[in-house]
């Protein structure tokens, strides 16, 4: 056999080899296993809707609370926000001593400003969202969690933006707040503050009491995704600062 005829018999096996692979992979069936809705319900005057899903043989269970209208009104936005002390009210009946919450800001905060609201109010941080400004006036955010020992990681934070954005302040963080009656009503009228959400745990308490809940066992995690974007439509609405 000489030379040409190897390289030909080569080149054959090769192309082969790629043609069939090729459509061995083809022929594979990839599609994605839909998740189970355990609940779809309207809340809160039918504001919102909570849908809870799960995945077979997955531990997690998402549960996420989105607005019925995709653009909110302001109204809408304000009966969300009026939901709140009943929520906060059922839960101090029950007699718990923290409880989660998510407060969006209707006047971002600077770092300092930030420090001090969650220190006067004894407040923990899990995380946080901060309002950015690009150098064409593109709104955009940053997450960030204290670290350190530092609620917000100011030069951390500047380190990695770099001096090309603005820092517009925290608009958003989500942690844990003593259920004092005192402390809620403090929180609810500050004017800088849109809603403190106090909804998750009203949320976690009324999955894991149903019986679709019941039925899978109980090693299963919730995972719950409130409303995050109230300021961004508070700005569009030219409420925010």
């Amino acid at each position: 056999m000489n030379i040409k005829m190897i390289i030909t018999l080569l080149f054959g096996a090769i192309v082969f080899g790629v043609l069939t692979t090729g459509s061995l992979f083809a022929s594979q069936d990839f599609k994605e296993e839909k998740a189970k809705v355990l609940k779809d319900e309207k809340l809160a005057n039918s504001i919102v809707q909570l849908i809870a899903t799960n995945k077979q043989d997955s531990k997690e269970i998402n549960v996420n609370i989105t607005f019925s209208n995709d653009n909110p009104s302001l109204n809408e936005l304000e009966q969300y926000r009026n939901e709140m002390p009943n929520q906060f009210n059922m839960l101090a009946k029950k007699g718990h001593d923290k409880i989660p919450v998510t407060i969006s800001m209707k006047e971002a905060l600077s770092a300092q400003e930030f420090e001090n609201f969650v220190t006067e109010n004894g407040l923990e941080v899990e995380k946080f969202e901060i309002r950015v400004i690009d150098e064409h006036g593109i709104r955009a955010t940053l997450g960030g969690r204290p670290e350190g020992g530092d609620i917000y990681p100011e030069q951390r934070i500047k380190e990695f933006l770099g001096g090309s954005k603005t820092i517009k302040g925290v608009y958003l963080f989500k942690g844990k707040m003593p259920v004092k009656q005192e402390l809620f009503d403090k929180l609810h009228n500050d004017n800088r503050v849109f809603v403190v959400d106090v909804s998750e745990k009203v949320l976690e308490e009324k999955i894991k009491n149903s019986p679709e809940y019941k039925q899978l066992g109980n090693d299963k995690h919730l995972d719950i995704n409130l409303p995050n974007n109230f300021y961004w439509k508070l700005e569009d609405l030219k409420i925010a600062k």
